[in-house]
């Protein structure tokens, strides 16, 4: 079953929390002890759910939400309601 469209799975907003903290796929997956596929499918299906195409906007998301110091969750779903 897929989550509705600009929403994550705890784990995905996990994974692309420390993709925005600039963490590589393999050291994503020592830290939360899955592998690295586990840890792409997880960055996939963020990127599919946020209708994403890259890494890098990921990265510029989580970024912002230090910038306004909101929960990467919260940013997420200001930034999918504005749009």
């Amino acid at each position: 079953m897929r989550r509705p469209p600009g929403t994550l799975s705890p784990r995905q907003a996990e994974v692309a929390r420390l993709v925005g903290r600039g963490l590589t796929n393999r050291r994503i997956a020592t830290e939360l002890g899955i592998s690295i596929r586990t840890v792409e499918a997880h960055i996939s299906n963020a990127m599919f759910n946020l209708d994403m195409t890259s890494r890098a906007e990921i990265i510029e998301l989580a970024r912002m939400a230090v910038v306004f110091r909101l929960p990467f969750d919260e940013m997420v779903r200001e930034i999918w309601a504005a749009s």
